[in-house]
């Protein structure tokens, strides 16, 4: 015991070297969480920005095909009316046998009831060229597109067109269309008709590419015949140079990444291209759309702007998201780290703040019972040496006034031999106050020398029901009413019997002295199931209770309430259950009494055949 309170004298005096705050923890996990949350976040960004340029590329060039395709269908539809006009007016020609005289008159009639309105002329020539019959007056020459156009179908084509030069920006557009008049599968001439291709132009013109796209429509020539920019219509601009005319002829649709916009001028817009042929029985088009390569670079940079953007707040926020987190972490490891100098300084009434229910938390709740007990531990060393204090003055004081008390209770047995009688009752009174100091001595020398325990398995329901026997006559002299509640499944332990009678039975008589007016004293013994099977004593009553502020002095020695008390009932009974390993609690308040608990082990310590000096 000497060497506990030496060695806690020594932890409480040496000086205290307080532990570093966790500023470098905290700077260490924000480090790792920011390059665990913004790496993924920076390389998904890198990703998707790659991601949307191709898709954006993809969406583009998709686009222009089915602009193209829609495009390529809008003219057909528009040349196939035009050609099946143009067959119908050939079917009627043919049933006049080059009459010449019948077919001038259907094809003027024809143009003059707006059935080919299309139409600007009509020629019906013979296979040598001459003219049969028109319907412009006084001419009886075909135009060199004409000529060519004829020169076609006699070749063998079913449909013959030849684009007509465009001189000046007033010049309607037109197309030349040649077809062949048969008789019997013969060809006996061609039908040559002037059509005005402005609804070309018009469906062309309508095409919407993006911003600044384009479309042109090029002939079998790869001469561009319909553009939004007249000019290069006038100039009658070769585009065969163009890889997306070259396919468009050749009957393919796809896409260019990049060509010039024009391919006489090297320094052209980079365009990029989608392609569609427009073609039918004698008809050799080819319908490109070109957007700007700039403007879909644009798109593509606003996209990647965007993604960018939308990276950086994501890593903003999972900064700030890391930051908050780190700190809600680390806060708790500063309250263990604030916790651990305090109890190195001694503050042990410290407690440290229990946030959450996770690891951090029940570490801390495990800090704060670790103090808790070490308090308590402090306190019993201080109770032992208070009691080293007490058990020597005690051994001195009963040492030097038991003699003293032998010597006068023999000279007052002389003395009443030799008294009057009426005078004994004097005598009386000193042997009772000599008694009660004799009394005392014993109460010291069990504080000083208390003696060895014997233990023995004893029914602590029998040896509560002894004493109760015993405390009956006294409860009812105090109009006490006295009731025991007995388990009858505990089983017997071992322990002193007179030690644990002495302890009982002073708890017993502090609750009797606090119900001078009378009251309830209840028993009660139980087996504790959670504690291994331990067996409690409780004694309650309704007494005066004990106020809060004097509870944490109740086991000390000479502590007492009331007039009549020594104080040291209460604490020979906590001595004598600390002696046998268990523990007495007490519950009290001014208002409903006071209720003592003594807890004694199933299974004895190891050794209990020696007083226990440390508590």
């Amino acid at each position: 015991m000497e060497m506990a309170m030496m060695t806690a004298a020594r932890i409480q005096n040496q000086p205290t070297q307080r532990l570093p705050l966790v500023g470098g923890l905290f700077q260490r996990l924000f480090f790792h969480h920011v390059v665990l949350v913004t790496v993924p976040i920076i390389v998904l960004g890198i990703v998707l920005i790659g991601i949307a340029r191709g898709a954006i590329l993809k969406t583009v060039n998709q686009d222009n095909l089915e602009i193209a395709a829609r495009a390529e269908a809008h003219i057909l539809e528009y040349m196939n009316g035009i050609v099946r006009q143009l067959k119908l007016a050939a079917f009627e020609v043919e049933r006049y046998q080059l009459d010449e005289f019948s077919i001038d008159r259907f094809l003027n009639e024809a143009m003059g009831e707006e059935v080919l309105e299309e139409f600007q002329y009509l020629y019906a020539v013979d296979t040598t060229g001459a003219v049969i019959a028109t319907t412009v007056l006084g001419s009886d020459e075909l135009p060199p597109e004409g000529i060519s156009a004829i020169d076609a179908v006699l070749s063998g084509s079913i449909l013959a067109t030849r684009s007509v030069p465009i001189e000046s920006q007033d010049q309607t557009p037109a197309v030349i269309m040649a077809v062949p008049l048969e008789n019997f599968g013969e060809i006996t001439g061609v039908l040559v008709a002037e059509v005005d291709a402005r609804g070309i132009w018009t469906a062309v013109d309508e095409i919407t590419v993006g911003e600044r796209g384009s479309a042109f429509l090029v002939n079998e020539d790869a001469l561009v015949i319909a553009h939004k920019d007249k000019s290069i219509v006038m100039r009658r601009s070769n585009y065969s140079r163009l890889e997306s005319v070259r396919n468009a002829l050749m009957g393919i649709d796809g896409m260019v990444d990049a060509e010039l916009a024009d391919p006489d001028n090297p320094a052209a817009e980079s365009m990029m291209a989608a392609y569609a042929p427009v073609q039918t029985a004698g008809l050799k088009w080819g319908l490109v759309i070109h957007r700007p390569v700039a403007e879909v670079r644009t798109y593509t940079m606003q996209m990647q702007l965007q993604i960018a953007v939308l990276t950086l707040v994501g890593i903003a926020l999972a900064l700030i998201s890391t930051m908050v987190y780190t700190r809600r972490l680390v806060r708790p490891i500063g309250a263990l780290v604030e916790g651990t100098n305090r109890l190195s300084e001694g503050d042990l009434q410290y407690k440290i703040p229990v946030a959450g229910h996770d690891e951090l938390g029940t570490l801390a709740t495990e800090f704060n019972l670790m103090a808790e007990r070490l308090a308590q531990i402090q306190q019993r060393l201080r109770r032992v040496e208070h009691l080293d204090t007490i058990a020597s003055f005690a051994s001195v004081v009963a040492h030097e006034i038991r003699n003293p008390l032998n010597a006068m209770q023999i000279n007052l047995h002389l003395l009443r031999e030799r008294v009057d009688s009426r005078e004994l009752e004097y005598l009386d009174v000193i042997s009772g106050e000599i008694h009660r100091l004799e009394n005392l001595v014993r109460e010291f020398q069990t504080i000083s020398r208390p003696p060895a325990l014997n233990p023995q398995k004893t029914d602590i329901n029998d040896l509560l029901a002894d004493i109760v026997s015993l405390q009956k006559g006294t409860a009812a002299a105090q109009n006490v009413k006295l009731t025991v509640e007995y388990d009858r499944e505990i089983p017997p332990i071992s322990v002193d019997q007179n030690r644990i009678t002495q302890a009982v039975l002073n708890v017993i008589l502090n609750a009797l002295q606090a119900m001078p007016k009378g009251g309830h004293l209840s028993i009660k013994t139980r087996r504790e199931e959670e504690l291994s099977g331990d067996v409690t004593i409780e004694v309650s009553d309704d007494g005066e209770g004990i106020p809060e502020e004097d509870l944490p002095h109740v086991f000390d020695f000479y502590f007492t309430s009331h007039d009549s008390g020594s104080g040291l009932g209460l604490s020979i009974a906590h001595r004598i259950v600390f002696e046998h390993g268990g523990q007495i609690n007490i519950d009290s308040s001014s208002d409903r009494g006071t209720t003592v608990r003594i807890t004694l082990l199933s299974e004895p310590p190891v050794d209990i055949s020696s007083p226990v000096q440390e508590y």
